[in-house]
C-alpha cells in the first residue's frame, strides 16, 4: 500500500452549485499539512500521509468573498484506506441561511474548529470575517443561538 493517498472532492452550496475559492485545509496530529483553494468547478486535491486526517472548509479573512460561506469541518478521516483515492464532498451553508439543523451545526463546528487553529496562529483578518458571518447567521433551536452568540463573543475579542 502507498504511503500516501489523494484526498479530493467538489465543494458546493446547498443546491449544488461549486464554489470556487474555498481554503481546503488538512490538518495531522494537530499541525497544517496541506493547504489548496478550490478551482472555477469547485474541486481540490492533495496528498497526504495514511494518517487521521481532519479536513476545515473556509474562506479566507481577505479574500473578496469571505463573508459569504460558513464554515465546515470534517474531524479524524481514516485515510488508511484501500486504493489510492479518498473523496470528500461538503456543502457550506450562505450566510444569512439556515438550510437545516444539521447545517447549522456543521457551521458552528467549523467555527468551533477555526478557534482551535486561530489561537495558535492568530488572524483579525478571519476573526473580523467571522463575527460578520456569525452575527447574520439564523439557528433554528434556541440551544444553537446561545453556542453562536458565544462564539461570536470570542472571536469579537480576537477581532480587537
Amino acid at each position: 500500500m502507498a504511503e500516501k493517498v489523494t484526498i479530493h472532492g467538489i465543494v458546493s452550496d446547498a443546491s449544488r452549485k461549486p464554489l470556487h475559492m474555498i481554503r481546503v485545509l488538512a490538518f495531522q496530529e494537530g499541525r497544517e499539512i496541506e493547504r489548496k483553494y478550490t478551482s472555477e468547478d469547485g474541486r481540490y486535491s492533495f496528498e497526504v500521509p495514511r494518517v487521521l486526517t481532519t479536513l476545515s472548509f473556509d474562506m479566507h479573512g481577505t479574500l473578496t468573498n469571505a463573508r459569504d460561506w460558513h464554515p465546515s469541518v470534517v474531524v479524524n478521516i481514516d485515510t488508511n484506506v484501500e486504493g489510492m483515492y479518498l473523496r470528500c464532498d461538503r456543502v457550506l451553508m450562505k450566510v444569512g441561511t439556515a438550510d437545516s439543523d444539521e447545517a447549522c451545526v456543521d457551521a458552528l463546528a467549523g467555527y468551533m474548529f477555526s478557534l482551535m487553529w486561530t489561537a495558535r496562529l492568530p488572524d483579525r483578518a478571519y476573526a473580523d470575517a467571522a463575527v460578520a458571518r456569525l452575527s447574520s447567521m439564523k439557528m433554528p433551536l434556541p440551544e444553537l443561538d446561545k453556542l453562536r452568540g458565544q462564539l461570536l463573543e470570542l472571536f469579537a475579542e480576537r477581532a480587537r
